[in-house]
């Protein structure tokens, strides 16, 4: 259900400087910050970074010309990625062993969702419920970008809901409408 060790580490340093360069450029942190104070600052910091970078896609193309020559085929392949992002409030069906099923609110896609290094079961734990994320492609698979959101309380789904949800994944499992990659 999670990426492999390498794989998590590719995604999680390619991201995390990509982040710091959003950070600085920003101004969300001092030109002088090194990247490990970065890295070890609150989850709230590069929360806020990938929040400017998804307001601002640009940096994306700016970030991978000022690294020209640095980043590796594989770093380049992940960063693009994030062209085909992805970002939505989705419904988290159900975690199966290798996947969460979740579907977009906006164009009705059911997804199958890879986790990165922590199992999506320890994140959402209550399932059928809503979320915000992004999701993007990684290595012939999908991914989410790191950040879970619930705006608001919970909302508990009674059981007629969840037999159409229900209802809804079985249709689309059955017609093999659920995307394994972008």
């Amino acid at each position: 259900m999670t990426l492999t060790q390498s794989e998590y580490n590719l995604y999680l340093n390619t991201t995390l400087e990509l982040f710091y360069y959003v950070a600085q450029r920003t101004k969300l942190i001092p030109l002088s910050y090194s990247f490990s104070e970065f890295v070890n600052n609150t989850t709230n910091l590069k929360y806020e970074s990938r929040n400017k970078f998804l307001q601002n896609p640009s940096f994306l193309y700016d970030y991978i010309t000022s690294t020209a020559g640095r980043l590796t085929d594989d770093e380049l392949d992940m960063l693009e990625g994030y062209r085909k992002k992805i970002q939505d409030q989705f419904i988290v069906y159900r975690h199966l062993s290798k996947h969460t099923i979740v579907q977009a609110k906006s164009n009705e896609q059911f997804y199958a969702i890879k986790s990165l290094g922590t199992p999506l079961t320890e994140l959402i734990v209550d399932t059928p419920t809503i979320v915000e994320m992004v999701i993007l492609p990684f290595n012939g698979q999908i991914v989410y970008d790191g950040f879970v959101v619930r705006n608001g309380p919970s909302i508990t789904f009674g059981a007629s809901m969840r037999a159409s949800f229900n209802a809804e994944y079985q249709a689309a499992k059955k017609n093999k409408q659920i995307l394994m990659e972008l």
